[in-house]
């Protein structure tokens, strides 16, 4: 939202439970340039309670309008975003449905720091089959090429 409000945009509503609610939902979604959903749900409101539905796409957010969804989900845990089935990953971060584009991207803080993330992840990786949990008895016990892929390729893993 600071960035948003850095960037010019003046106009920046938050959400809570009563305006969420279906009566008066289409309200703030219409003609709404970008949705944040961070809304969480109980278990047994998962798959059933869409706050943003597949109608709202069609009849009130604009073509081109964002909705970025950040609780993501499976087919059997949803989003309250009916449109967001699975979540997106880094090599297709958004879908576009009914003009509008969608994201409910899985690993969101690897999201332009993706070399970064893959070196920490490689060097924890490592730390646990070698290291602190000995899983294994060092890298050159492992197959040809499990080591490289262990380390994310060429990054350094020290």
């Amino acid at each position: 939202m600071h960035e948003l409000y850095s960037q010019g945009i003046r106009k920046i509503h938050v959400l809570g439970r009563s305006q969420t609610d279906k009566s008066c939902i289409d309200y703030w979604l219409k003609d709404v340039d970008l949705v944040v959903n961070g809304a969480e749900q109980s278990p047994e409101l998962r798959g059933v309670n869409f706050l943003i539905r597949n109608t709202h796409l069609q009849e009130l957010i604009p073509n081109q309008s964002v909705v970025i969804d950040l609780i993501g989900g499976s087919v059997t845990n949803r989003s309250p975003v009916e449109a967001v089935i699975n979540c997106n990953f880094m090599t297709k971060p958004y879908f576009v449905q009914d003009g509008v584009i969608v994201s409910s991207l899985w690993g969101w803080p690897m999201m332009g720091m993706m070399k970064e993330t893959a070196i920490r992840y490689s060097g924890q990786i490592v730390d646990v089959l070698i290291e602190h949990e000995k899983v294994i008895d060092g890298l050159d016990s492992l197959k040809p090429g499990v080591q490289r892929a262990l380390v994310c390729g060429p990054f350094d893993y020290q």
